[in-house]
């Protein structure tokens, strides 16, 4: 008796799927690896294009995932759907400021897939120490051998700083779960060489981001009983030897705690006209702009901005630079507020809160390391400005809960 045939797709085929597997691993790797030195990567096209070439699988493993991964699918297509439909009821045309937002849904399809045909863990924590060290020793370089000021001058210093201790932070978290020696010693230096790169340029939200991080790091390791509090306490103050070593050994601390107290005490006396009463100039002034506009808010277009502004600016006797040389306001949450209202804020609160929802293995400090940049780097800045970080926000994030979720399934298959 004959059995019935089945119908058989190529993307079933065993060894098609394992070279899907690999063409992916080498996508994931050449994103990381390149997230930070380089201008553009085809990395995320490339995704892109399989993603759509294989939407219809990956649709169909969408129940499959949907329970832990609902919430950061639901952010992502909340994010980029408002913000088109923002600029569209503003009247924008079509360009380049629908880019980041359409990337944003994109990112889904992208994720879906990554979801359903894999990639090697292996790969990332490679990539992501080799992006640290080239960056870090780039802007080692910059600083010391070009003699600039402060590293990342030739891009922009501050998101420069902020992707290289990003990338400095996940390494030496590879560090601490890593068990071979080679990759241990690996991952510390690709760490220390980020961190010292990421110092050099000169930028103090980088000391906040720092500062957040090993707070966290303190609490999950005294409630997890991975350290006991007198060895922490160890580590933290030789800790702080350390960089106060660097501090009183290099240029760049010296000059930049100097300048913050000279602002601070400039600013007592009246003087706001400094980096910092900049900054406090523009959020007195987002704030007004937002409570105005607080539904839509005032758009992206900065001419209506300024034309908004000029009235308050000059009963306050602020500069007018603060609208007139920088595109944002020094301050996402407050940038988000301004351009589009309320529901830009919460879109972009949901965006932070879902990134780790549904998380439940180590890969989960992963996200929160690039979300802590995210928050407390975007107290002082305007980071979905920057196209890097804003991918390392949506891609990034999207492929350590692809790695969370393939480690939690293998669990599951083992049990």
């Amino acid at each position: 008796m004959k059995q019935s045939l089945k119908p058989y797709f190529f993307w079933e085929n065993e060894y098609f799927l394992r070279g899907l597997f690999l063409f992916n691993s080498l996508l994931v790797f050449w994103y990381f690896s390149n997230s930070i030195v380089g201008n553009k990567t085809p990395a995320t096209s490339l995704l892109l294009l399989l993603s759509l070439l294989f939407l219809i699988p990956a649709l169909k493993n969408l129940s499959n995932v949907w329970a832990t991964q609902k919430w950061w699918i639901l952010a992502l297509l909340a994010f980029g759907g408002f913000h088109v439909l923002h600029l569209y009821l503003h009247g924008t045309e079509v360009g380049d400021d629908y880019d980041k937002p359409t990337k944003a849904i994109a990112a889904v399809l992208i994720f879906l897939y990554l979801l359903r045909y894999g990639f090697s863990d292996k790969v990332v924590g490679v990539a992501i120490a080799v992006s640290a060290v080239a960056a870090g020793g780039y802007a080692l370089y910059e600083k010391f051998y070009l003699g600039l000021p402060r590293a990342g001058m030739l891009t922009n210093p501050i998101r420069y700083g902020y992707l290289v201790v990003t990338m400095a932070s996940i390494c030496l978290f590879y560090c601490w779960y890593s068990k071979k020696p080679l990759l241990k010693s690996f991952y510390l230096v690709a760490g220390c060489v980020g961190l010292l790169g990421a110092f050099v340029t000169g930028t103090r939200g980088v000391v906040l981001i720092l500062c957040g991080i090993i707070l966290f790091v303190s609490y999950q390791a005294i409630k997890q009983n991975l350290v006991s509090f007198r060895n922490l306490l160890v580590a933290l103050t030789l800790g702080i030897l350390g960089f106060a070593v660097i501090v009183l050994t290099t240029d760049i601390a010296d000059r930049h705690v100097k300048q913050t107290f000279h602002e601070i005490e400039s600013i007592a006396t009246g003087q706001i006209n400094t980096e910092i009463g900049y900054r406090l100039q523009m959020w007195h002034l987002a704030l007004y702009l937002g409570k105005e506009e607080p539904l839509l808010g005032v758009g992206i277009d900065y001419d209506v901005i300024r034309q908004k502004s000029a009235e308050f600016i000059e009963t306050h006797g602020y500069s007018p630079a603060i609208v007139y040389q920088v595109g944002h306001f020094h301050n996402q949450f407050l940038d988000s507020l301004v351009k589009q209202g309320v529901p830009g804020l919460l879109v972009w609160c949901l965006l932070l809160i879902a990134a780790s929802s549904g998380m439940g293995t180590r890969y989960k400090y992963g996200v929160l390391l690039i979300v802590a940049t995210m928050m407390i780097g975007g107290l002082t800045e305007a980071v979905l400005r920057s196209s890097r970080l804003f991918y390392l926000m949506v891609i990034g994030i999207s492929i350590f809960r692809c790695l969370d979720y393939q480690a939690a399934w293998s669990k599951r298959t083992i049990s």
